[in-house]
């Protein structure tokens, strides 16, 4: 038997647009690209409830599915990482051209730019025992346990990632269930 679950919420973040929500953009991004010498890099934050799912079934596994719209300039190799998310964080409503906000989630803030607490994404380049980040903790901060990947080789780019490991961890209580984030991993800059 197959259950299909939709995302209770989702936003993708922005280098670039550090303070800028996309929480209600319908298009979903995780790259690396190039503006002249300008790198601009996008992570997508993803959130299921996962609360009615049951272990102790029998063997089951999760998978990540994402249909590619409008890709561009995708390289013919490269590597697409899942981990959870370390921290809560609000979806907003602004998109990315559109409806521009920053309420929500972004590269710099968990939860918009007038959240009243601790709001800033990790805030320090300290982080947590077993989870990491990048450049000052902007970006998101995520567990470097279950994480899961796909890599691409001359082929389609929808994502179809087994992310059993996370989900397992999540209905287990071993970690929040916070989302996932999907990222390019890291380089010795920010990824």
């Amino acid at each position: 038997m197959h259950i299909f679950y939709t995302s209770s919420y989702d936003a993708s973040v922005y280098l670039q647009q550090p303070e800028q929500n996309a929480g209600r953009d319908e298009i979903l991004e995780v790259g690396k690209l190039y503006y002249g010498s300008t790198k601009d890099i996008a992570r997508t934050f993803i959130k299921f409830d996962v609360s009615n799912i049951e272990t102790g079934s029998g063997d089951w596994k999760a998978f990540l599915n994402l249909k590619s719209a409008n890709s561009e300039e995708i390289p013919l190799q490269y590597t697409i990482y899942a981990n959870a998310v370390s921290q809560s964080w609000g979806m907003g409503t602004g998109t990315k051209f559109d409806n521009i906000t920053s309420n929500g989630i972004s590269w710099k803030y968990r939860d918009g730019i007038n959240a009243w607490q601790n709001n800033t994404i990790g805030g320090t380049a300290v982080f947590t025992p077993g989870t990491t980040g990048s450049a000052n903790a902007e970006g998101g901060t995520w567990y470097l346990s279950g994480s899961a990947s796909q890599s691409f080789n001359y082929e389609p780019d929808d994502v179809r990632m087994d992310v059993s490991g996370i989900v397992n961890m999540w209905v287990s209580g071993s970690l929040p269930n916070n989302g996932f984030i999907l990222h390019h991993g890291l380089d010795k800059e920010a990824d």
